[in-house]
């Protein structure tokens, strides 16, 4: 049995089935929720257990479950951690934790937005608990932000139970969420983004994100940024062990469509047991000053200002420095590696 399906037994132990009528016109004692999706929390001890690889599983304790719904795309789970506090589960998997999200999305929005001489259009594709808008719009630069997410639900939810994450996303009028697949929207859109940020699910075989990873996908990106548009890229996990799942064939597939412009980069997600890959992409060449740690400490101190710079936990010029030196195994792999993403030949993640 997988870790959702055991989570979903667990939960279906707690739904009370309808209190059948004494006698006729009688009413039960208690009303059934009517809603069986927005569950109560519940006290539990249990483990949910995630799998990398074959033979490689790691797990942690859940204490409550906060929420649980399917919706049309995937299964969405609000849990409580006592390690990794509130976690938002999508199809079992752990996706973000209120503990240690900001290394992610700093990760993930800060290389485009400091790199960027005048972000002022912004567009991310995913990110639908906002997390990610919300480092975006620390920008006073930013004149227009566009959350383009298949799934509705996630925003929904993430507002309620992940207040952190979502931020003022709902109340800046600057931003806009829609709802509707982001290769879509893009292909139809008619206008240029000085950043696009692709915050999307990993390339699994039954998720919903594996069009935003093909080769077809990246060229029209390409064609929606400005002159000095920049791309941010998730790029799944880059350690030694899985790397060779889908980051080196994303990185490939990236310099297929952009050529020298692509930096590949990491950070550690402790929640999700691993080394985090991202790619960062220029349409232009890469600024002579993006391995300068003063020069960047600089550029976020003008952009943001002391108590934007000091509101950010995790990116700074010194970590910028540490994310952009990969190690000299998975440089090689990245030389090595011949595969690309396309319509016609897809590449999933183990998961």
């Amino acid at each position: 049995m997988s870790a959702l399906s055991k989570l979903n037994k667990i939960i279906s132990k707690f739904e009370s089935p309808q209190p059948k009528h004494k006698k006729e016109g009688e009413e039960p004692k208690t009303k059934p929720d009517s809603n069986h999706n927005h569950q109560p929390e519940h006290h539990l001890s249990i483990t949910c257990t995630q799998t990398q690889l074959p033979g490689w599983t790691y797990s942690f304790d859940i204490s409550n479950i906060l929420f649980s719904k399917k919706s049309k795309y995937q299964d969405i789970k609000i849990v409580s951690s006592p390690v990794f506090d509130t976690a938002l589960l999508i199809d079992g998997n752990i996706q973000s934790s209120t503990r240690d999200e900001f290394i992610y999305h700093e990760s993930l929005v800060h290389p485009a937005m400091m790199s960027h001489p005048n972000p002022q259009r912004v567009f991310i594709g995913g990110g639908g608990e906002c997390a990610t808008a919300r480092e975006v719009l620390r920008y006073q630069s930013v004149q227009e932000l566009i959350v383009c997410d298949i799934d509705e639900e996630i925003s929904q939810i993430a507002e309620k139970h992940l207040p952190s994450m979502y931020g003022t996303t709902g109340s800046d009028k600057r931003c806009k969420i829609v709802i509707e697949d982001a290769v879509k929207f893009l292909e139809e859109y008619d206008g240029q983004f000085d950043v696009i940020i692709l915050d999307i699910v990993d390339p699994t075989e039954v998720g919903p994100g594996i069009a935003c990873y093909f080769k077809e996908f990246y060229q029209v990106c390409r064609e929606k940024l400005s002159e000095h548009g920049i791309m941010a890229v998730q790029s799944t996990a880059c350690d030694l062990y899985l790397h060779h799942e889908a980051f080196t064939v994303i990185v490939n597939t990236l310099k297929s469509v952009f050529n020298e412009g692509v930096v590949p980069y990491s950070a550690y997600v402790p929640s999700f047991y691993a080394e985090w890959g991202y790619c960062l992409v220029f349409k232009r060449a890469v600024p002579d000053w993006f391995h300068d740690a003063q020069i960047i400490d600089g550029v976020l101190q003008r952009k943001l200002g002391t108590d934007g710079v000091d509101a950010l936990r995790h990116y700074d010029g010194e970590t910028h420095m540490k994310m952009v030196h990969l190690p000299k195994w998975l440089r090689k792999a990245i030389e090595k590696e011949d595969k690309r993403m396309t319509k016609n030949s897809p590449h999933y993640t183990y998961q």
